[in-house]
């Protein structure tokens, strides 16, 4: 029984840990800049290519009066 309550206590105090971690890593303090491509004029692979190299993540698409792509990437 002492085996299973102190298993209990360290799975729950690493568990305590990686909760911890995990916010410190998305917590509030980060800041994010956006940036959109519009129509199909901007829409060529290439750009889309050079937006995620440059670290920018595609978050959101719209299809009203064309398309639209919303991208987001964190500030420094």
């Amino acid at each position: 029984m002492n085996r299973r309550i102190v298993t209990g206590v360290l799975v729950g105090c690493l568990l305590a840990f990686v909760a911890v971690f995990a916010f410190a890593q998305t917590g509030s303090n980060v800041r994010w800049e956006y940036t959109t491509l519009r129509g199909f004029a901007d829409l060529n692979i290439e750009r889309v290519n050079q937006l995620g190299q440059d670290g920018w993540q595609l978050v959101a698409t719209q299809e009203t009066n064309g398309i639209l792509l919303i991208f987001k990437r964190r500030l420094p």
